[in-house]
């Protein structure tokens, strides 16, 4: 009977491991599946968005392929939200917008790119090329908060770009301030640049405004 007992014990756990295997092999065949397809696409528009750059950009959105890459990536969006090609797929999208001067468009997707891949290495460019573009739009209170936001990001966190993009950020709302006529609220910027980051381009160019704004 203790036989009998042992065996059916043994059975069980046998059939109770199989199925666990099939399950878990079942899950990691979908996950490779999914990963695979996010890929494709992904890749996909790579090989579109190549084939577009060898043409002028002021043609980009009259470009057959234009929007065969815009789809390409937004598929990867749509549904593979969380992979790893989908906050890579979202910054191109803001990128091509970009390129063509549908500045309402990249906004929108920059903004995208800040709600949604908050963590990723797109969200900190998201907020300065954001700066970028209202500064380009001539709307410079909405720059200088996109660029200060940039500058509190890397002041919150020690990270080794910090050193590169701050300044970068500095030295645009400098260039705001100078574009709203603050003078000298722009000279203590570029003075600050100099003197926090010395060996940095944005010190270089700094010294050139100021001696520009002293003549």
């Amino acid at each position: 009977m203790l036989i009998f007992k042992s065996i059916k014990t043994d059975f069980i756990v046998k059939m109770i491991t199989l199925i666990l295997y099939l399950l878990a092999s079942s899950i990691n065949n979908y996950l490779y599946a999914e990963i695979d397809d996010a890929q494709v696409h992904f890749n996909k528009g790579l090989f579109y968005q190549m084939g577009i750059l060898r043409e002028p950009m002021v043609n980009l959105s009259t470009s057959s392929n234009f929007y065969k890459v815009i789809n390409e990536f937004q598929y990867v969006i749509d549904n593979y939200p969380s992979s790893r090609w989908a906050a890579s797929s979202q910054n191109n999208i803001a990128w091509l917008y970009f390129n063509i001067k549908d500045f309402d468009k990249a906004v929108d997707e920059l903004k995208k790119i800040i709600a949604n891949y908050n963590d990723s290495d797109f969200a900190d460019d998201a907020q300065y090329q954001l700066g970028y573009i209202h500064f380009l739009e001539k709307e410079y209170n909405e720059a200088i908060t996109n660029f200060q936001k940039t500058i509190d990001y890397y002041s919150s966190k020690k990270v080794l770009l910090q050193k590169d993009r701050v300044p970068f950020a500095y030295f645009m709302i400098a260039e705001c301030k100078v574009k709203q006529g603050k003078i000298n609220e722009a000279i203590a910027i570029y003075q600050k640049i100099i003197n926090d980051y010395p060996h940095h381009s944005k010190a270089r160019e700094s010294k050139m405004r100021l001696k520009q704004l002293s003549e």
